[in-house]
């Protein structure tokens, strides 16, 4: 399977060494936040954005998706009144805009704190919910860009779409070509999901995979960071239950095997950004 890395994984001051590092371990794409190279998403020029994919593709390495869409933004809510609304989708068309210019044609909508759903009945945030999706289907689709709905588990704040069963029913709901899923491992794992069953009804739904664990730690190292001389930048006693990923890769690549698997970690203060980069992709190498 193609293997990939966010961008969460490391400080854009750092890309040249970062697209060595990627170059040396065989690994050709990478998703991005786009917050992290445009101070103003909403304004930025397509030269400006070309700009960094054109770099990236110098290094052979291709932005195949975007994440933390919203990242920086504040007061938008899709359960917002209509004005909020609108605001959300007009940033959201420009976040479509951006993916387009760098090539990053599947944009993981996660964005927890966008969707809070309080004070709505189950009935109401459905309806609400498929119906801004519904607009935002058809400017992704005016852009050429996927939206990959992502069920965000509540440890993460969500309170709407919380498993990836949940985004699967929205995305059948809607029905529209600019819209499928992501699957995340960790989200899977977090609620129990069977890997088989759900691979079983999603696979055509699924346009990404995101490789992580349960906070963003280094992939594998809920387990490997209790062994002897391994580092993991995560306070001890905080290590969470590792993600089964043999499992989830022997049913991924029976479903679905010619999607990416981006690895999903984050770049933490005081922590070794290479060391868990090459552990993350290597433990990932082993098991996708």
């Amino acid at each position: 399977m193609r293997l990939g890395l966010t961008n969460l994984a490391w400080d854009p001051s750092q890309d040249e060494a970062v697209a060595g590092l990627l170059a040396r371990l065989g690994v050709d794409a990478i998703d991005v936040a786009p917050s992290k190279y445009f101070a103003d998403v909403a304004a930025v020029r397509e030269a400006e954005v070309r700009r960094v994919r054109d770099w990236w593709a110098d290094q052979g390495i291709e932005i195949t998706g975007m994440q933390s869409l919203l990242y920086g933004t504040q007061g938008l809510n899709l359960f917002g009144p209509p004005d909020v609304q609108q605001r959300m989708l007009t940033y959201l068309a420009a976040v479509c805009r951006v993916g387009a210019w760098l090539g990053a044609t599947r944009l993981v909508f996660g964005s927890p704190a966008n969707r809070n759903r309080a004070g709505l009945t189950d009935t109401e945030a459905w309806a609400r919910a498929l119906e801004f999706f519904g607009r935002l289907a058809e400017v992704a689709a005016e852009a050429g860009v996927t939206i990959c709905l992502e069920g965000v588990h509540p440890h993460y704040g969500a309170n709407f779409m919380t498993d990836t069963a949940s985004s699967l029913r929205m995305a059948r709901a809607l029905n529209h070509p600019a819209v499928g899923i992501v699957l995340d491992t960790a989200v899977v794992q977090l609620n129990g999901e069977d890997i088989e069953v759900l691979l079983a009804e999603s696979a055509a739904w699924v346009r990404h995979i995101h490789a992580s664990e349960k906070d963003l730690v280094p992939l594998g190292q809920p387990a490997d960071a209790r062994q002897p001389g391994v580092q993991s930048g995560v306070p001890p006693g905080h290590l969470p239950e590792a993600v089964d990923h043999a499992t989830m890769a022997a049913a991924i690549r029976r479903w679905v095997p010619d999607r990416v698997v981006c690895v999903e970690i984050l770049a933490r203060e005081n922590d070794l950004y290479f060391a868990n980069i090459e552990q993350s992709l290597a433990f990932a190498r082993r098991h996708y």
